[in-house]
């Protein structure tokens, strides 16, 4: 799992198409109402924050990192705790491959809303970057049961397993993984962690 499934990640966030994505939003959108005084003049809170996570997503994008990290900057203190904020800081961090700083606000993110599941996700990826893909395996599998909704956890979980030597259960979880989403079969034909597979995947 490389550089393209870090990017699913990013997608995954910003496209806010989970189910968990609304109800984060909403928890950051109240916070910032509470404290709109904070908020630049002629800015609505909500528009605000879209404005900012926009702009975040965009610079990743571009790499511009340093830029990305000055948006959320502009954040009040209050509002970087929430957990659509951590889930922007983890995935800045993931795209500079800061694993060990990226784990931390992953488990920041898991400590503080045990039921959002990119905390864990990210945590896991981060373990498995590391070299300690066991542990990333321990990571989803106490995670909440709303993992089970995302498809890239069983996308990951199969890049784990795989590492592994679990090639049935691999096979069985990337399967899953493509039954949810189709668009990760590009992604998997070309994930290194996946090579056992790409001749199945027709690469």
């Amino acid at each position: 799992m490389r550089p393209l499934s870090r990017a699913r990640c990013v997608d995954a966030f910003f496209v806010a198409n989970s189910s968990h994505s609304s109800g984060t939003k909403g928890t950051a959108l109240a916070a910032l109402h509470s404290i709109n005084y904070e908020i630049p003049m002629g800015k609505q809170p909500d528009q605000y924050l879209k404005q900012v996570l926009t702009a975040v997503e965009g610079y990743c994008e571009l790499g511009m990192l340093q830029a990305a990290w000055e948006e959320i900057e502009t954040l009040p203190e209050s509002i970087r705790i929430t957990p659509v904020v951590l889930k922007a800081k983890t995935l800045v961090l993931l795209r500079e491959e800061a694993w060990n700083q990226a784990l931390d606000v992953s488990r920041e993110l898991i400590e503080r809303y045990p039921e959002s599941s990119s905390g864990y996700i990210h945590a896991a990826y981060c373990l498995h970057e590391i070299g300690e893909t066991e542990k990333a395996m321990e990571i989803l599998e106490n995670g909440p049961p709303s993992l089970q909704e995302e498809p890239v956890y069983y996308y990951n979980l199969s890049c784990y397993q795989a590492r592994l030597g679990a090639i049935k259960d691999a096979r069985k979880a990337l399967m899953r993984s493509l039954e949810m989403d189709e668009t990760l079969l590009k992604i998997a034909r070309n994930d290194p962690d996946l090579k056992e597979f790409w001749n199945e995947l027709g690469k």
